[in-house]
């Protein structure tokens, strides 16, 4: 009888174990996949890989810690996938993302777009630098990616 009380909670315990493990497993994300800045009304930054979001001091109301993952997608640059969604900056934040230039279509056919939407829509204030990136401007929170929009138009 000892001996089945032994093997039941021994194997209760793996199970327990196991459990536990898949479970950490769906809540936190890898440091080199999401990256975290926690800004206020001081403004600050929130960089990962190729992405940057430059935050201007007076931009938030209030303390809000924001995350940025990056997630496949289907444009020219991986999707950058800035939460909360929901979050609304007072004065528009700037979006930049590089890229190798050689490798992609013409950048003045690139624009940094918020891809939710579908059309995308590109973000306002374009900024391309030749050498690598492009950019613009933002007041919320959403998914970003390079997009291709030949003669500004995106599909």
């Amino acid at each position: 009888m000892a001996f089945n009380r032994s093997v039941s909670f021994a194997l209760s315990m793996s199970l327990s174990l196991a459990f536990a493990a898949v479970g950490c497993g769906d809540f936190i994300a890898p440091d080199d996949d999401v990256s975290y800045a926690t800004l206020d009304g001081h403004g600050g930054s929130l960089r990962l890989a190729a992405f940057s979001m430059d935050v201007p001091a007076m931009a938030l109301e209030h303390t809000v810690t924001l995350s940025v993952h990056r997630q496949p997608g289907s444009h020219v640059s991986h999707d950058y996938a800035v939460q909360p969604e929901a979050t609304t900056f007072v004065h528009g934040v700037s979006v930049r993302i590089t890229f190798v230039p050689g490798t992609s279509p013409p950048v003045d056919e690139l624009f940094v777009a918020d891809v939710r939407h579908s059309p995308a829509i590109p973000l306002g204030t374009r900024i391309a630098d030749p050498a690598g990136a492009v950019g613009g401007v933002t007041t919320t929170g959403g998914i970003f990616a390079i997009v291709q929009c030949p003669v500004g138009v995106c599909p």
